[in-house]
């Protein structure tokens, strides 16, 4: 069984998610906070990697994702190896991980476990998509000015300087951008995640979580529209067919604009049954 695959207990509850959306029990991160008692902005930090679960709350989210009582100690386990400091008992954390991998993954799996605990890009690639402001302040760092002083974004946007230090760290080990006398060069000015990737849903709503927490701040001049309306399928088909023509329009729209801000757009369109 995949869960088994990974030694970060944060990869294993993406799997632990996308097996109940295949069961039909789409869970949103409110509700996976709500379970766990605690507020969706921290569990947005605990999947970025800028925070930790503890003991109860691996417990609660254990029993929300419906883990059997044998996943359920394998993910206590890797959330005792991911919090160890002491280099003695973190390489006998992962040597009891192994051991249980071993018993649980076939040849080829176990193969393709210690490849996925190898792999340290994968590492920052999982903090860019599983923190939302590391795609915002990707996005800044496209604009000549804020290259050149990246810590002012924090009284621009609200981030604090430490989780700036974070992600501008992320955004570093990906490749993205190079430091350079206090400022920044701007290596690579998009990313793009496959439909395909277990890291599609959350990060989705991830940044649906924080758009809606922007929208509704005070300050915001955000343009915002929500209807409930009744139709067909064959309706439904034609809105997102016009959906997708503005879309084009807007890119056309994007590419000639000076880039001189960051600004978010983002359409839902579903059924209630």
């Amino acid at each position: 069984m995949l869960l088994y695959s990974y030694t970060d207990y944060r990869k294993s509850v993406l799997w632990a998610l996308d097996r109940m959306a295949l069961r039909g029990q789409r869970l949103t991160y409110g509700e996976l906070a709500q379970a766990m008692r605690v507020q969706s902005p921290y569990l947005s930090k605990v999947f970025s990697g800028a925070a930790e679960l503890n003991e109860d709350q691996i417990y609660l989210l254990s029993e929300k994702l419906e883990m059997s009582d044998e996943e359920s100690e394998y993910l206590s386990l890797l959330l005792r190896y991911s919090r160890a400091s002491v280099k003695a008992r973190k390489e006998k954390l992962l040597r009891q991980i192994q051991r249980i991998q071993k018993e649980k993954l076939s040849p080829a799996e176990n193969r393709s476990a210690a490849a996925l605990s190898s792999q340290s890009t994968d590492e920052a690639m999982n903090r860019y998509y599983l923190d939302p402001w590391a795609q915002i302040i990707h996005m800044y760092l496209t604009i000549p000015t804020w290259q050149k002083k990246p810590m002012e974004l924090c009284e621009k946007t609200g981030i604090a300087a430490d989780h700036l230090g974070s992600v501008l760290k992320t955004l570093e080990e990906l490749g993205i951008i190079q430091a350079r006398d206090g400022a920044y060069r701007l290596l690579k000015d998009q990313l793009h995640l496959p439909k395909t990737s277990t890291l599609c849903r959350p990060q989705q709503s991830l940044m649906k979580t924080l758009c809606l927490h922007r929208a509704l701040t005070p300050e915001s001049e955000a343009y915002s529209f929500l209807a409930t309306f009744t139709a067909n399928e064959k309706t439904r088909i034609k809105i997102q067919s016009e959906f997708v023509e503005f879309l084009k329009s807007v890119e056309r729209l994007v590419a000639d604009a000076p880039s001189e801000d960051v600004y978010q757009i983002q359409f839902d369109l579903f059924g209630w049954s």
